[in-house]
């Protein structure tokens, strides 16, 4: 395929995912193999809403080298495997997708509940490796030398969707994603969570909250003595904590149903390991909220569901995301089998990476 066409093929590509919520932000990666020798992906850490022909980095299959100066994703190398071992591939996406990634955690090869013309029979499961690390390239590589399937689970992680065209990954990864879901569906029939919980979002913005959402859609003073006691609780945010200027209280189902526990939520993806952290505290009033977002950028509160905070709208609504697809992963799975979180070790070696430098990346 000519370079360019390819890297607009990449761009586009990029673009359907995020539509139809198969990728989000800049998490996964796409590429698309231009000869037997070279393939062109996406770059680290950069929004595939403005990404430009310039942004996709042609790699070199066999020793990932690239020109120029923008770095191409840090998964380049499970990429060039997937080429090199599947000769009839020209098109991989790795997602972040929700059921995929909640079956994930299960950690083991699954059986698809019903046919699908691009799936094989079993759908593999990769070792799991922490993200960018030569033992997460390994966990795939093993699984392309004992496995024709098209789509690979990464284990707490996602998953690896390959096709003839990026017509076919996209076919692939909509599959894996329905099948994923009759799986859960059929090993957990989980009752829906029935809550009453109304969300609210606001922002800081020289010197008044302002309130957008169904809820409400106000501006209101910080040094108001009389507040509602949602409107309330964000003013304490704002005031004890001056680095966040956006909140987003998420009453998503799943996120309600895992603050009903009142137990701390534990890191079951990378993702949430990054941008969470080692683990996400409950709180069983308004105070607590405060004292146990400390050091933190997320909270739950008892039967209400969880509360995140960021510098702005995007990186709040990034916790937010997460918050979401953990909760579902950890409440989809939790009577399939006996499932354990990541290893503390390794959420706390994630988090102080992400602190470190993709975080810096998202503030840009």
């Amino acid at each position: 395929m000519d370079i360019l066409q390819a890297k607009q093929t990449v761009i586009d590509a990029g673009k359907e995912l995020l539509a139809c919520g198969l990728i989000v932000r800049t998490w996964g990666n796409i590429s698309c193999r231009i000869s037997d020798t070279q393939f062109v992906i996406t770059p680290s850490g950069k929004p595939y809403e403005g990404l430009t022909p310039d942004d996709i980095v042609l790699v070199n299959i066999e020793d990932l080298s690239y020109e120029g100066n923008v770095k191409p994703s840090s998964e380049k190398g499970i990429h060039a495997d997937c080429y090199k071992a599947k000769p009839d591939v020209n098109f991989v996406i790795h997602t972040h997708q929700a059921n995929a990634s909640a079956v994930s955690i299960l950690k083991k090869d699954i059986i698809c509940e019903s046919e699908s013309d691009v799936l094989e029979p079993v759908v593999p499961c990769a070792e799991y490796g922490l993200p960018g690390q030569p033992k997460l390239r390994k966990g795939v590589s093993d699984v392309l030398a004992r496995s024709e399937s098209k789509a690979i689970l990464m284990a707490h992680h996602g998953a690896v969707c390959m096709g003839a065209d990026y017509a076919e990954a996209f076919k692939v990864a909509n599959e894996l994603e329905r099948v994923c879901g009759e799986y859960i569906d059929s090993k957990y029939k989980r009752p829906k969570y029935q809550h009453s919980v109304e969300a609210s979002r606001s922002e800081y913005k020289d010197g008044i909250i302002h309130f957008t959402d169904s809820f409400w859609d106000v501006d209101i003073d910080p040094e108001s003595l009389t507040l509602p006691p949602e409107q309330s609780l964000h003013r304490d945010i704002y005031a004890a904590y001056p680095k966040f200027k956006n909140i987003i209280h998420c009453a998503d189902d799943d996120v309600v149903e895992a603050s009903s526990t009142g137990k701390k939520v534990k890191p079951y993806l990378d993702d949430f390991a990054q941008l969470v952290g080692i683990n996400l505290k409950c709180a069983k009033d308004d105070r607590e909220i405060i004292k146990k977002l400390k050091y933190r950028n997320a909270v739950l509160m008892k039967d209400k569901g969880g509360y995140c905070c960021a510098n702005d709208e995007y990186n709040a609504q990034a916790v937010e995301i997460v918050l979401k697809k953990n909760c579902k992963a950890m409440l989809d799975t939790q009577n399939i089998d006996k499932i354990k979180p990541i290893k503390l070790h390794e959420c706390l070696l994630m988090r102080i990476v992400y602190k470190l430098k993709y975080s810096k990346q998202a503030e840009k």
